[in-house]
C-alpha cells in the first residue's frame, strides 16, 4: 500500500517539478519582448497544455515561449522533447501568437538532425555554451559531461530532460539519453518509470492481493429480492372458480348416427 501511495506522489512530483522549472527558465525572457513583434525561433518542447491549447518551448540561447497555435493545430503530433520551428507573433500577454508551427523530424537513431561536432562549442572549452552552463550550475553537472553530451548530438532541450528526469527518480541522466538514441520518446520512458500514463494501482476493483483479478467476482452479498416479495397471501384462482354446475355437452351430443 505503501509503494503504491509513493507512486502516486512520484506522478504528482515530475508535473510539480516540470512547472517549477518552467516558471524558473520563464524569467529569461527576450530582451524584445514588445506586444506586435514578429518573432522566428526554435527550440525543444518542454510542456504542453492541450486543454489551454499552448505548449512551451525553450532555445538554445535560454529564452523560454509560450507559444499559442491555430485552433486547427493537432495536439497529437507533438510531444514534450520535440524540436520545433515557430513563427508568430508577440501578444500583449507575452504569449506568442504561432502562424507556423514545424515539428522537425529526426533521424532514425532519434538524434536531431544537426551536427554540432563541427562547432564553435565543440572545437574548444574555453567559453561554455551559455545555456549549458546554465544547466551545468542548475542541476549541478560538470560541464564537460553536458559538453559532450551535447556534441554527440543531443540538444540542450533534451539533455535538460535527461538530468530533470534523473533528479526524480536517482537514476543516471545517460541512460534516458542512451533510450534517446535507440527511438524510445519521453512519453514511453516516462511511463516505463511509472510517473506518467496508468497508475499502479488501476487494476480490477476489489484487487486487494494484486493478482489482477477482483478479490470478490461474483455476486454482492445481500443482492436479491427484497424480503418478503413474492406473490400476496392467498392470491391464486378464486374459491369455487370453474365451470357453472350442470354446463357441459348437449344430452346425446355426438357424431351424427352411422359414422364411427
Amino acid at each position: 500500500m505503501q509503494k503504491k501511495k509513493n507512486v502516486s506522489q512520484m506522478s504528482y512530483l515530475i508535473f510539480a517539478l516540470f512547472i517549477a522549472m518552467s516558471m524558473v527558465i520563464a524569467n529569461v525572457q527576450p530582451a524584445a519582448a514588445q506586444a506586435g513583434i514578429e518573432v522566428e525561433f526554435t527550440g525543444t518542447v518542454t510542456a504542453i497544455d492541450a486543454d489551454a491549447g499552448t505548449f512551451t518551448v525553450e532555445t538554445e540561447g535560454g529564452e523560454t515561449y509560450t507559444v499559442v497555435p491555430g485552433e486547427d493545430f493537432d495536439f497529437t503530433t507533438l510531444q514534450v522533447g520535440d524540436t520545433v520551428e515557430v513563427d508568430g507573433t508577440l501578444i500583449e500577454d507575452g504569449n506568442v501568437s504561432a502562424l507556423k508551427v514545424k515539428v522537425e523530424e529526426q533521424d532514425d537513431e532519434g538524434d536531431e538532425q544537426d551536427d554540432p561536432s563541427s562547432g564553435y562549442f565543440c572545437t574548444q572549452s574555453d567559453d561554455q555554451h551559455p545555456f549549458g552552463g546554465r544547466l551545468s550550475e542548475r542541476y549541478e553537472t560538470d560541464y564537460e559531461t553536458l559538453q559532450a553530451w551535447f556534441c554527440e548530438g543531443f540538444g540542450w532541450g533534451q539533455i535538460m530532460l535527461a538530468l530533470q528526469t534523473s533528479l526524480i527518480t536517482g537514476d543516471d541522466p545517460a541512460t534516458f539519453l542512451e533510450a534517446r538514441s535507440a527511438g524510445a520518446g519521453w512519453g514511453e520512458i516516462w511511463q516505463g518509470l511509472n510517473l506518467i500514463g496508468r497508475p499502479e494501482h488501476a487494476g480490477p476493483p476489489n484487487d486487494e492481493d494484486g493478482d489482477g483479478k477482483p478479490d470478490f467476482a461474483g455476486r454482492p452479498e445481500g443482492v436479491g429480492p427484497p424480503e418478503g416479495v413474492g406473490p400476496p397471501a392467498g392470491a391464486g384462482p378464486p374459491e369455487g372458480a370453474g365451470p357453472p354446475a350442470g354446463v357441459g355437452p348437449p344430452a346425446g351430443a355426438g357424431p351424427p348416427g352411422g359414422r364411427p
